[in-house]
Order: structure tokens, then C-alpha cells, then sequence
């Protein structure tokens, strides 16, 4: 029976699709099907602004959801998940889908719907619900065609490879093969359209006599919807065309605007303020530094000026933005500013110069769209051809601005490499470098870099940082290159007067504490007093990776406002191993990332005690040996009193090796 029910529901909403006379947001788009099919089995609604954001980030809760309601699953009022105790819709939901056993959550009884689900965690859940609807897959070819098979976890290689075969997850084809990426996520109306296309080989009806019907009435698109002010005019709705103002409405109440929005063209302005208070989509830039509170609710994470983050939603008071793929909440005032999809010229990309190598472009007027300043990141990828443009929030997932759904990844070798590795390279051959950039820069003639070789800071930098390598593990040239960074070659006022090459305590609210006796002080402090403590050690205040790392992993999150520091500061990593002969990228260290939170490190390959746990999936682990069957022994993040830097051991499940480019 509840076969048959699918069928007509489905049945019924292609009928009600095709005798629609108007069209909406969704018409046309992509993933239409999927979206209208759960939309009429009530698993998706549209917000008080009648939209439905299918390019948003689907969750592990929302798309149990649409589990439940495909499956119309019966409810169940059994407890699984100490996270999911409530009565809400979506938690009824996930309950139903945990008693049926399509979902299971983590070790510690927890599900997090609010997290983001991986593609091969919706591949699983897809192929435990054909198991539940007793759909025959033991005939299916178990074999995997993806180029990044061994990056799929191996408890969900069956069920990628079933989805995959039958065509509900596809992969993405690329000239040197097919790639799956297991760990990428899925936005709305992609698992909607997985769901429909789960549902449609289940339920594929005998297709009826062919009968014939009058050719369909066109769709007519209505113009926007006209409501008169009731009021004094405090909002506007300007429409766009070509970045020009071509129309505007009036309207009384934020809620009457919100409603006139009907595209991408249009937005809200309050004209109290005169300030952009709601769009459909764009860019939130930061004028100046904003913090941002994460929808954890546990943290917040800086934003320097000039900063650009991607809109999610806005209330008109509050906007929801994405953060390097970080989501989280800024109240709307003076500091930061909405820039509507339709006003944008151009934001901060990416290209590919004539020797390879991937050069960041900054916009700094979204409205203009012309490059402020640039800086070179590394090796450009593989993927990544000359003439074209490219695009990331996060440094690490790129898409190419002519087709937004060909998305790769792309791990820069000197941005992910930990801080326990060791450069090849001698203190000699080091301070030679400093003193040869040095006096390339007094060549310009720039009044800045007079005398640059003899006032610098820099100046025997090399013999100090391979010291303090030596003495507490940590590679020399990251600190040479964050110490170039960070003090405009060893020039700037704070390195000349108080010997201070890493900004410590030069914050965005003020400095504090900010003077050295000597530049050794400088460095010692630096890793003794903030890297070591906080940043490498797993269980540190501040530990997402001990890596250059960006807004999205590693340092960066938590040391520099700038969301393009680590992205920089390995910059001058990939220059420094370019002039010297490529030492560092001619012997690589193989760098992971851990699957999921939690994952556990112990003190031998046997077992041993428990060393730590890594608080977040995707921490970066550096593996010294991966001939122990079923473990990795890894350089652990966590040093004995004395600074020795000693092995830990992790299972293999629990890590996923990253292929970089140097």
C-alpha cells in the first residue's frame, strides 16, 4: 500500500506541475523536480517570504526529513539521540528514521541535525532506505570508477558504489576521471533531487496508453507583485538591470518589502538608514572589523576589513552569512554592508598566471569589481586553466564562475602542512635568502626598503628559527614565512621598535603587551607561549589544526582576523622553496584529515593509553608511517614537558590522506 501511495503522489505531482500557468523561483532551476516532489509530500516549505533557498546547505536533519517524508515513514516516539529530544517536525522525523534503522548517529548518542551531511553519509542513508523499501541490490556491481575511491571511507564504499550504479548520487567528470568527493556537502536541492531519484527507481510506474492532449499552455511569468504603502515610505525595492537602478517601489513595513523581492535584481533598502537590509543573494562585506557569532552558539570568530562572506538569509536586523563554509549570525549596522547579487561587478577570485601559479586577486568595491592587490598562493591545480576565473569561499573548494556546479578541491601544500614538519633547508641557506630578498628590495629604490639589509628584522632570522626547530619541533621556515607576513618584511614600525615580527597582541580591539627585548624573545614567546599551548596541541584553547590553514581549518581561524593570513603566510613558504631549489616539495610529507570529531590518538599501535581526542572532523594529521596495517603512526600533537615531539597512532578509518599541490 505504501508503494502504491508513492506512485500516486508522484504521479499527482507531475500532473500539477504540468497545468501550472505561472512560474516561480524554483522553475526551471535544476533541481525543480526533486524540490516540487518533497515540497507536495510536505518535507519542504517556503519561508514567510515564499522562498525556498534550494542552494543552501542541506543538513543531517533536514535531510532525515526528507527520508521520513519520501518513505512516509510512521512516527515513533522511541529516544535515539540526546540531541534530538523535542517535538518539532524534523525531530519527530529523525526519530522515525532511527527506528527503522536507516540512521544510526555517533558514539556518544548524539545525531547533530544541525550539521552538514557528506555526500557519503547521504549515499549510505540512501541505500539503507532501498534496504528498508526491500529493494533487491545484491545483483548491483559493487565496484567503485571514482579517481578518489580510497577517500571514501570504507564503511560507505558499498553504498556509494549502489548509489552510484544506479545513478541517485552521480559523480563529477573531470578529464583525468570521475571524482566522487565523499567529504563535499550537498545543498537543498541537490539531496532533494538524490530523494527523488531514490524514489522514482522504487516506484517507477507502468506508463500508461498514450493519450492525446492539447499541447500545454505556456507558462506566463506574473510581473512583481504591487502593494501599495500604507504608510510612510520607510523601505524601499529597487530593481536592477546591468548594475543600474531601473525601477523602485515604496513600501511601509520591512515585511511588505521582503515581499516585493522577487529575484536577485531586487532588494530591501531602509531608508532611515540607508542601508541594503535584505536580498535574495550577494555578497556581505565587512567595513571594518566585525565579529561573528557562530550558530554553535559557543564561539565567535573575527572578520577583518575588506572581508567578504557569503549571504545565507536576513531578517532585516540580523544577517546569516557563511564564513569560509563557518555559518553564524551579524547584526546589520554601519560595519558591515549587503551587496546584492545585481549590483556586484566582480568579488575577490582567483587565475592562473603565465608560470603556473595561482594568483589571488582582492576586489575591494564589489561595485566596481577592480582588483585592489594580489598575492601568488602556490601551484596552481591541475583543474585550473589560464583565461578563466575561479572562485572560493574557503580557499579550499574552488568552482569555476561559468559553471557553479563544477566544484574541486584544492589543498596547497605549504598552507596544510602541520607544524611538526621540518624544512631541508640549513639556518646558512636561510639567512642567505633573507639577505637576498633584502637587498633585491633596496633595488627598487622604494624609500620603505632603504637600507632594508641592515635595518631589517629579518636579519639572521634563519639561524634563529632552525634553533628553535631543534629545540621545540616546530618548522623554522613556517616561522620565517608568518614572520615576513606579518611584519612587511621585517619593516614595519612594531618589528623596528619592539622586535615583534608576529603581530602578538597587536589585535584588531587594541594592543597589549606587544614589546620584545630581542627578536630570539620574539620567536621563543611565539612558540612557547601561543603555538605550542594553544594552537598545535589538539586539546589547546585555540586548536583547528596546527596549519597555516584558513578561515575554514588551521590556524587561521583563530590568530588572524585577515581570512586570507595562512593563505599568504604559505605564500611566502611556496616563494622561499621555489628560489632555493624546491628542497621542501621534492620531499613532501603525506598530510590527512580526520573523518569525523572525536577521533581518538593513542600512545602505541596496539592500543596503548589514550593520548587525546581531535575536537573537529577535518583536523590535519601528519603521518610518519603507513605500514601498520590498520593504524597510522602520526606525529602527535602534543609534546612532553621537555618539547619532544613523539608518535601517536590513529586508525586509517579515521583519517582520509589529501592529495596537495606544491
Amino acid at each position: 500500500m505504501k508503494k502504491i501511495v508513492t506512485i500516486l503522489s508522484m504521479i499527482l505531482l507531475s500532473v500539477l506541475c504540468s497545468i501550472t500557468t505561472y512560474a516561480d523561483s524554483l522553475t526551471g532551476t535544476t533541481h525543480e523536480q526533486g524540490m516540487r516532489y518533497l515540497i507536495e509530500r510536505g518535507a519542504i516549505a517556503p519561508d514567510a517570504n515564499n522562498q525556498y533557498y534550494p542552494n543552501a546547505t542541506v543538513t543531517r536533519g533536514q535531510f532525515t526529513a526528507f527520508l521520513a517524508a519520501a518513505l512516509d515513514l510512521p512516527a515513533s516516539s522511541d529516544s535515539h539521540f540526546k540531541d534530538v529530544i523535542g517535538s518539532t517536525k524534523q525531530d519527530m522525523a529523525i526519530r522515525s528514521v532511527a527506528s527503522v534503522g536507516i540512521i544510526t548517529g555517533y558514539e556518544d548518542q548524539t545525531f547533530r541535525p544541525n550539521d552538514s551531511v557528506t555526500r557519503q553519509h547521504m549515499a549510505r542513508m540512501l541505500v539503507r532506505s532501498l534496504d528498508y523499501l526491500k529493494f533487491n541490490t545484491t545483483t548491483i556491481s559493487k565496484s567503485l570508477p571514482f579517481v578518489d575511491a580510497n577517500e571514501i571511507a570504507d564503511a560507505h564504499k558499498e553504498a556509494v558504489a549502489i548509489g552510484s550504479a544506479l545513478d541517485i548520487i552521480k559523480g563529477d567528470t573531470k578529464a583525468d576521471g570521475t571524482y566522487f568527493k565523499p567529504l563535499h556537502n550537498a545543498t537543498v536541492g541537490q539531496a532533494a533531487t538524490f530523494v527523488y531519484r531514490l524514489m522514482t527507481i522504487v516506484n517507477t510506474p507502468v506508463a500508461p496508453e498514450p493519450v492525446p492532449t492539447p499541447a500545454p499552455e505556456q507558462p506566463v511569468t506574473p510581473p512583481a507583485p504591487s502593494i501599495e504603502p500604507s504608510g510612510p515610505a520607510n523601505y524601499s525595492v529597487p530593481t536592477t538591470k546591468n548594475q543600474a537602478i531601473v525601477s523602485q517601489q515604496s513600501f511601509a513595513t520591512l515585511e511588505q518589502a521582503m515581499k516585493a523581492v522577487q529575484t536577485n535584481n531586487q532588494f530591501v533598502i531602509d531608508n532611515k538608514n540607508a542601508r541594503v537590509v535584505y536580498m535574495q543573494s550577494g555578497v556581505v562585506f565587512a567595513n571594518q572589523y566585525v565579529e561573528i557569532k557562530l550558530d554553535s552558539g559557543k564561539d565567535i570568530i573575527g572578520a577583518a576589513a575588506n572581508s567578504q562572506m557569503e549571504y545565507i538569509s536576513s531578517n532585516g536586523k540580523e544577517v546569516k552569512v557563511s564564513f569560509a563554509n563557518q555559518r553564524g549570525t551579524i547584526a546589520i549596522s554601519d560595519k558591515i554592508e549587503l551587496v546584492p547579487t545585481g549590483l556586484i561587478a566582480e568579488r575577490d577570485h582567483y587565475t592562473v598566471n603565465a608560470n603556473g601559479q595561482l594568483v589571488h586577486h582582492l576586489v575591494s568595491d564589489l561595485k566596481v569589481g577592480k582588483t585592489a592587490a594580489s598575492y601568488v598562493v602556490g601551484k596552481a591545480p591541475a583543474e585550473m586553466k589560464q583565461g578563466e576565473k575561479y572562485y572560493s569561499w574557503n580557499g579550499v573548494f574552488f568552482t569555476n564562475k561559468n559553471d557553479k556546479n563544477d566544484y574541486f578541491d584544492y589543498y596547497n601544500y605549504y598552507q596544510f602542512l602541520p607544524a611538526f614538519s621540518k624544512t631541508n633547508y640549513t639556518a646558512k641557506e636561510l639567512d642567505d635568502y633573507i639577505l637576498n630578498m633584502l637587498r633585491n628590495l633596496e633595488k627598487t629604490g622604494a624609500a620603505q626598503y632603504k637600507d632594508a639589509s641592515k635595518r631589517s628584522k629579518l636579519v639572521g632570522l634563519g639561524t634563529i628559527a632552525k634553533n628553535m626547530e631543534a629545540k621545540y619541533g616546530v618548522n623554522a621556515l613556517m616561522v620565517i614565512s608568518l614572520a615576513i607576513n606579518e611584519s612587511g618584511n621585517g619593516l614595519s614600525a612594531k618589528a623596528l621598535e619592539y622586535n615583534n615580527l608576529f603581530g602578538l597582541n597587536v589585535r584588531d580591539t587594541g594592543d597589549q603587551k606587544d614589546y620584545f627585548k630581542t627578536v630570539e624573545e620574539n620567536v621563543s614567546v611565539l612558540l612557547t607561549k601561543y603555538w605550542l599551548p594553544n594552537y598545535i596541541d589538539a586539546t589547546g584553547s585555540f586548536a583547528n589544526g596546527a596549519i597555516f590553514g584558513s578561515k575554514y581549518i588551521g590556524f587561521n581561524i583563530k590568530y588572524a582576523s585577515d581570512p586570507y593570513w595562512g593563505a599568504k603566510a604559505a605564500g611566502h613558504y611556496y616563494k622561499i622553496d621555489n628560489a632555493l631549489g624546491r628542497k621542501d616539495a621534492k620531499n613532501t610529507y603525506t598530510i590527512g584529515l580526520t573523518r569525523n570529531e572525536r577521533a581518538t590518538v593513542t600512545s602505541s599501535a596496539s592500543g596503548g593509553s589514550t593520548l587525546y581526542a581531535y575536537r573537529n572532523k577535518n583536523h590535519p594529521v601528519l603521518i610518519k608511517n603507513d605500514k601498520l596495517g590498520n593504524v597510522y603512526e602520526i606525529f602527535a600533537d602534543k609534546q612532553t614537558k621537555d618539547y619532544r615531539v613523539i608518535s601517536g597512532f590513529i586508525a586509517k578509518d579515521a583519517v582520509r590522506v589529501i592529495k596537495t599541490t606544491q
